[in-house]
């Protein structure tokens, strides 16, 4: 069954009304308190009725009953947008510190172990594409691949193979090979 909307309205306002009546039962006159139990008694019986011309009238007295009794807010749009900026400054702020900090390396020294990142060569080839983006997502590893542009630099460097696979990542301890 279908209720009309005057007898939903009618009722969800009755339910605040009773509400409001709660909080401010110790703080407000007690003769705008007799009025609104009043137009709540009022707007109930409407209800019960069930007559779209006896609900409305009822709903509008209570209303305005109830303006006198906890008048709206005014700037309430000004306080939500400050809260707003707040909160979005507050999760950039946690965003830049934990993820998103840059750092200025003046010499190439420290960068091999910023944050303990280091290179180590396998002599495997690289994962699927699938895992290496699993790997760089809860690891931070990432693989380079590196092939030497003359046959000298393979030889001394990386011992005469022509590709070399390498793995950087966090050091969470240390190999012993």
């Amino acid at each position: 069954m279908v209720t009309p909307q005057h007898i939903t309205n009618g009722r969800a306002l009755a339910k605040a009304a009773e509400r409001l009546i709660n909080y401010r039962k110790d703080v407000a006159p007690s003769e705008l308190m007799e009025s609104v139990r009043s137009d709540l008694a009022q707007l109930k019986s409407a209800l019960k009725g069930r007559s779209k011309a006896e609900v409305e009238p009822a709903v509008k007295t209570l209303e305005t009953t109830l303006h006198r009794l906890d008048p709206p807010n005014p700037n309430t749009a000004i306080r939500d947008y400050v809260e707003l900026i707040l909160v979005v400054v507050a999760i950039a702020i946690g965003l830049r510190t934990y993820y998103l900090q840059p750092f200025k390396i003046p010499t190439g020294s420290m960068q091999p172990t910023l944050n303990g990142i280091i290179a180590k060569r396998i002599d495997t080839p690289p994962p699927n594409p699938l895992a290496r983006a699993f790997q760089f997502l809860t690891l931070g590893r990432s693989y380079e691949d590196i092939t030497a542009s003359e046959e000298s630099e393979t030889v001394s460097s990386i011992g005469g193979l022509s590709r070399c696979y390498f793995s950087a990542g966090r050091a969470d301890r240390p190999r012993v090979r």
